[in-house]
């Protein structure tokens, strides 16, 4: 537990991501699954998923001076986006 304790001192920044849309696009949107790398952020390599709008899609986890960030986006008509991008975090 004290080895976990201090990996997680290591992820310095406090990181929120969402879907920077307007009120009647996030309507469309299902829900939305963010993916990291092992190793640059506390959701190690896991997968997070939203599913509401209210808050565009918005996810919070800690992490390091930058990363890679992937997001599939899910539409209610079925169809699908992937999205990516790298962090970096000063």
């Amino acid at each position: 537990e004290a080895v976990r304790l201090a990996n997680l001192k290591s992820f310095t920044h406090s990181v929120a991501v969402w879907i920077n849309s307007t009120i009647p696009g996030l309507s469309n949107i299902k829900n939305v699954t963010y993916f990291t790398k092992e190793g640059y952020t506390t959701l190690g390599g896991r997968q997070a998923d939203s599913s509401s709008p209210a808050d565009k899609f918005r996810i919070s986890f800690n992490a390091l001076d930058g990363f890679p960030l992937n997001a599939k986006i899910y539409f209610k008509d079925g169809q699908m986006e992937n999205l990516s991008t790298n962090i970096v975090l000063r």
